[in-house]
């Protein structure tokens, strides 16, 4: 028999998901807790989960935080990526075959409404029943059972779930959402709701396979459009591209307003050569001339040169006594230390030189160039030089050669 997990919170919604599955009897079952110490019921709500495990003779792994100490930035953000993570790792252990959680109807319903307000460009509307998260294989089974469903079920089966106090609190646009429209319908204007938003998935996914075709022809590969052919298309077509150029490359699952996409759009069609268009976490978004590209920004660097003695100066760097013109450094000993440093593109003239010799916009950030510690630039290796020798040659002139490794 395979073996699945099933992320339980403690609510109705996962509580019930779990007594299905062990009636189903398909599988043998894990589950998995976090408990995030978030508010004062969360200590209940993992006794109440543990309770049900040791009843039902099922494994249960538990992940207890302190979020008000180690959280970081927005609390569902943090999370959510702190316990697909935890996720992941017992599922990894336990050899799972999919992972179950317990989203229903009126999550199904929310997400779209939310999805709709926030302008979002999405490939699916709602919740999809099935998806791959970090090589896990998600399953939502009770995307057609309500929120009451559940309440109910568990009430006649005799479970006992608690109720998270968070979810009354309105500062959460999703619990406003939640309060001032999910609430007040009934159960026949959520089915009529959810049928319209399979009507929408359904046109959805033909527009999809177009917007696929389409993105294949302008792309060079994976991280680079080609303009010349991406700029033939309409609107429409551009937005749906751009989005998932980006998703393919971005390891984290983001939301990009639609009115993000358009002013990405206006800038790629300018007449600017070179712009930087966006940042996602280590990634970084940028035209140049007519490709678009998407990659691992480097890392700034700097590194202090005190005298010669030190041939090594880095893993890609080294002083030798012999090179070619453009990597030789000439300064006098009042102006060390020099510095060995990414290029900041703030000086006029170097990125004047940049463009006549038509090196690459995502090549210029990181290029390296020499300074004393006036920050005076000495040389632009492989590019140019720049003497600040004052006054007669003398004993105190230095000269050495930088090489890249």
């Amino acid at each position: 028999m395979k073996t699945a997990l099933v992320a339980v919170s403690g609510g109705s919604d996962s509580l019930a998901l779990l007594d299905i599955l062990i009636k189903k009897g398909e599988y043998e079952l894990v589950v998995v807790h976090i408990n995030y110490n978030y508010r004062e019921s969360s200590l209940r709500d993992e006794e109440i989960v543990r309770e049900y495990c040791e009843k039902n003779n099922i494994e249960i792994f538990v992940k207890s935080v302190n979020s008000k100490e180690e959280k970081e930035g927005n609390f569902e953000d943090w999370a959510r990526v702190l316990r697909y993570k935890f996720f992941k790792e017992i599922y990894d252990l336990k050899g799972c075959a999919c992972l179950f959680v317990g989203h229903h109807k009126d999550d199904f319903i929310e997400t779209y409404l939310m999805q709709k307000a926030r302008n979002a460009v999405v490939d699916y509307y709602g919740i999809n029943k099935e998806v791959e998260i970090q090589g896990m294989k998600v399953v939502r089974p009770l995307l057609e059972y309500s929120k009451k469903d559940l309440e109910e079920y568990c009430n006649k089966h005799g479970i006992v779930f608690g109720v998270d106090e968070t979810n009354y609190d309105l500062n959460y646009s999703r619990n406003n959402l939640r309060a001032s429209i999910i609430n007040s319908m009934s159960e026949h204007e959520k089915d009529l709701m959810v049928e319209k938003i399979n009507k929408l998935n359904d046109k959805r996914k033909t527009e999809l396979d177009k917007v696929k075709e389409l993105k294949n022809d302008c792309l060079i590969d994976k991280q680079t459009i080609d303009l010349s052919i991406f700029q033939n298309y309409d609107i429409n077509h551009k937005k749906e591209i751009l989005y998932y150029f980006i998703m393919d490359n971005v390891y984290k699952k983001i939301s990009i307003k639609e009115g993000r996409i358009l002013d990405m759009l206006k800038k790629i069609s300018s007449p600017k050569p070179n712009i930087i268009l966006a940042k996602y976490d280590e990634l970084i978004l940028y035209k140049e001339y007519d490709k678009l590209h998407i990659q691992k920004s480097e890392e700034e660097f700097c590194y202090r040169i005190d005298n010669l003695d030190k041939t090594n100066i880095s893993d890609r760097f080294i002083i030798t006594n012999e090179g070619k013109k453009l990597e030789k450094v000439i300064a006098r000993k009042d102006e060390f230390p020099l510095y060995i440093k990414s290029y900041d593109g703030k000086n006029k003239e170097i990125n004047r030189i940049f463009i006549d010799k038509k090196v690459p916009f995502r090549k210029r950030k990181n290029w390296p160039v020499i300074t004393n510690k006036f920050g005076t630039v000495l040389l632009v290796i492989n590019i140019k030089k720049f003497y600040n020798i004052l006054g007669n040659f003398s004993d105190e002139i230095i000269e050495f050669y930088i090489k890249e490794k």
